[in-house]
């Protein structure tokens, strides 16, 4: 999934990571409201993958290229 993100252009790649917030805050709310059972877990989860793969797309010093990639 990291490669897939990578190669996104930053429109989309704001729009994915938005989508992923959402999902993540909303399963986390329905937890939390107790409308399901695992919410926490997978909420966090699908916050924490958002952050990673920005991270690693923007901010990392030790990037590779698409090529290095391989």
């Amino acid at each position: 999934m990291q490669k897939w993100f990578n190669n996104l252009n930053t429109g989309l790649s704001i729009v994915f990571s938005f989508v992923l917030i959402i999902i993540g805050a909303y399963s986390f709310y329905l937890r939390y409201t107790n409308q399901i059972g695992f919410g926490y877990f997978i909420g966090t989860g699908i916050l924490i993958e958002t952050m990673i793969l920005n991270y690693k797309k923007y901010y990392d010093p030790n990037k590779q290229t698409y090529e290095e990639e391989e």
